[in-house]
């Protein structure tokens, strides 16, 4: 199994390198960067001709492609990336997205960040840090953000995720929604029937996606990670939220039932005259788009974590080494088994049909490695050595629409949700920042001690007033996306502050160290406590010192209660 975009042949050859140099990261990162190449020049091809297999001779829009991971092996001074689709978008006439976010989400009126270069590759576009309806994931953290505007709902606005700070890091994001294939059938569908239940319950769906996002620092439990982020965060999710406006219950069983008669009500709208044919003769249901961002090359740290990744991503059906109950590829499943609950018996009895799942790699938004990096000196060297520097720090995803831009965050606004507590709990392990499936019911909690550690992180508030409260994956997605709607004419003059809910989990952090002296220590010393000093965003030794200050005024048992899981936050800001 692997992406429906990537060839077979390419399949093959990462797996036969990823089994034979298995210890080599530098190998497999520089293969699977050419496979990413060939990817994206048959895509141009695509969308530019109309034919895989068209001449580029002649065609403007054609990027001249480099074998870049060969060329990298010369070493020379670099100021700009290598071609991808990420950095060098196809120009506005054949491009699926916009070429930039909206001017909303943008701090200074529209700037992005400049190197002064002179190339023409799209630059970092700096963020408001504080913009609504952002989720924002951090390094160690598993975020999900869902768009599902009601059918009667005008005006919704976007729904975004953005991962930062990626340099040896990488971001891993995938997004959940109807199979392309499906979604023109039923729209078409839709202008030939009469306004009805079934057609607006399709509408809804057409225009339901979810996505997660992870800052992956570490090749220690990445594969876990990257199997909850679909399986037991972004795909459920999606179900529950194409169920939010016609559940009667907040139980995964009605889900089942709702979920079940959706997808009977898509299929017979799409396929009128082959209700009784098989499964695999018609489009998947649903696809899952991939996009990698980040991961600046870099042998020591960013290889072992690309050798996971794709070890994960291109592991064989069936591997028994592998750390996840099934791959993550996977094109079928259940969808009883997904959301955890009995299957219902129907009239129609008997075994529960399973549904098709397409897994495309997104070729206008793989950008790591040897495409994200920019050699140059270091003001901070003596010698003449050049450094790999990131062409982007970090990425942001409208999760309605698809688009995805280089993006960073402007420096004093990094205002999400706990952003001092959440830098703080960095390296206490991966954190999902949302229930999961398969936990179930979890029990957050918030108090007096909790507000007033809040108060320091970004004026964040707990989103309910009681102090313990029971929540699961199908409650949290309810809650957001109430959270991200269209507010009452009541709630006008809070439509600005509305945000999405967040999880913090409960984390441990040393609170005996001697944090002045650290406090006291040169900007200096706490830029060497990175692993890419070189390239770090401007205000990263300032992000350092807020969580420094912070594990030094509060302990973990301050802020978290004893046998709960963590806080909910959302609501609004200040």
């Amino acid at each position: 199994m692997s992406f429906s975009n990537v060839s077979p042949a390419d399949t093959k050859s990462v797996q036969r390198t990823i089994r034979e140099k298995h210890g080599d990261g530098v190998a497999i990162a520089n293969l699977v960067t050419a496979v990413v190449e060939r990817m994206m020049r048959r895509y141009v091809l695509e969308r530019c001709t109309g034919r895989s297999d068209a001449v580029a001779a002649g065609n403007p829009h054609c990027v001249t492609w480099h074998e870049a991971t060969r060329l990298d092996e010369a070493q020379m001074e670099r100021l700009f990336p290598y071609p991808s689709l990420f950095l060098y978008p196809l120009p506005p006439e054949v491009t699926e997205h916009p070429q930039a976010p909206p001017a909303h989400l943008l701090a200074g009126g529209g700037a992005v960040a400049t190197n002064d270069t002179g190339s023409q590759y799209r630059e970092m576009f700096v963020l408001d840090g504080e913009a609504p309806k952002i989720m924002t994931t951090v390094q160690g953290e598993c975020c999900l953000s869902v768009y599902s505007p009601a059918p009667t709902q005008a005006n919704h606005g976007g729904v975004y995720l953005m991962g930062i700070d990626a340099t040896s890091c990488v971001n891993v994001a995938c997004r959940v929604g109807l199979h392309p294939s499906l979604r023109r059938e039923l729209r078409a569908a839709s202008m030939q029937h009469n306004a009805s239940e079934e057609v607006e319950a399709a509408r809804h769906c057409c225009d339901t996606f979810t996505a997660a996002m992870a800052h992956f620092d570490t090749a220690e439990g990445l594969a876990v990670v990257l199997h909850s982020m679909l399986w037991e965060v972004a795909l459920p999710a999606w179900f529950h939220s194409a169920t939010h406006g016609s559940r009667c219950a907040q139980s995964n069983e009605c889900v089942f039932t709702q979920s079940h008669h959706i997808v009977s009500i898509l299929q017979r709208l799409a396929y009128p005259a082959e209700e009784n044919a098989v499964n695999e003769k018609r489009s998947p249901l649903l696809q899952v788009e991939w996009f990698i961002v980040g991961g600046v090359r870099c042998e020591k740290y960013t290889a072992p974590i690309l050798t996971a990744l794709f070890s994960t991503f291109f592991s064989p059906e069936g591997d028994p080494g592998s750390e996840v109950p099934f791959h993550v590829l996977r094109s079928t499943f259940i969808l009883s088994e997904l959301l955890r609950c009995e299957p219902i018996a129907h009239a129609d009895a008997g075994a529960e049909p399973s549904l098709l799942l397409d897994h495309r790699l997104r070729e206008d938004c793989v950008c790591f490695w040897s495409l994200n990096t920019v050699l140059r000196p270091w003001e901070l060297s003596r010698d003449a050595q050049l450094f790999a520097c990131c062409a982007s720090w970090g990425m942001l995803l409208d999760v309605g629409t698809g688009g995805a831009w280089p993006a960073t965050v402007c420096p004093g606004t990094r205002h999400y949700h706990a952003a001092t507590l959440r830098h703080a709990l960095v390296g206490s392990r991966y954190r999902y920042m949302c229930p999961l499936q398969c936990e179930g019911t979890l029990t957050v909690t918030n108090g007096p001690s909790t507000h007033r550690a809040l108060a320091h992180c970004g004026g964040a508030r707990a989103l309910f007033p009681c102090n313990q409260l029971c929540i699961n994956l199908l409650q949290f997605v309810d809650i957001f996306i109430e959270s991200t709607g269209t507010e009452s004419a009541v709630d006008t003059r809070h439509r600005q502050r509305r945000c999405p809910p967040i999880l913090v989990r409960r984390g441990e952090w040393s609170w005996n160290v001697a944090f002045d002296s650290l406090l006291q220590s040169p900007d200096m010393f706490l830029l060497f406590t990175s692993t890419t000093p070189h390239c770090e965003p401007p205000d990263y030794t300032s992000v350092q010192q807020l969580a420094i200050k912070f594990r030094g005024d509060f302990s973990p048992d301050y802020v978290f209660t004893e046998n709960t899981t963590g806080i909910l936050l959302g609501a609004f800001l200040r």
